[in-house]
């Protein structure tokens, strides 16, 4: 009797690491979905509204088309609707702030993602494009 009562605990212990291991790994692949959408995509949902004007105007202000810039205006990026990314000084802080993040999140996604006009659809291929990355 007590070879199968042995046996019958160490199975447990066996399943419960087993199971401690793969809820670790599940915990990791949330947090890294939830990164990807805190970092990224709030910028791109954030630059979607700037360029269609339905963002504060300070944000707006932020959000420089390539085709508004004289010089820039015959570049191949003009056609492809990216926007201006502004240099920034401090290394630590100056990429972080919107101005300069949300440009080159915004300019990182492919060209049809970035050409969605409707809202809706927008959120969609941008969840799509995220996850399947």
């Amino acid at each position: 009797m007590r070879p199968i009562v042995t046996v019958v605990a160490w199975s447990v212990c066996l399943l419960n690491k087993i199971v401690n291991c793969e809820l670790k790994q599940l915990n990791r692949y949330t947090c890294r979905l939830h990164d990807m959408w805190t970092r990224g995509a709030q910028a791109c949902v954030i630059m979607h509204r700037c360029r269609h004007g339905k963002a504060p105007q300070y944000l707006v202000d932020c959000c420089i088309p390539v085709t508004d810039v004289v010089d820039r205006q015959r570049l191949r990026s003009a056609t492809q609707q990216l926007t201006v990314v502004p240099r920034h000084r401090l290394s630590t802080v100056g990429r972080r702030a919107f101005a300069a993040h949300g440009p080159v999140v915004w300019n990182s996604l492919p060209d049809d993602l970035r050409a969605q006009q409707d809202y809706d659809s927008f959120i969609q291929w941008l969840k799509t494009w995220l996850f399947s990355r």
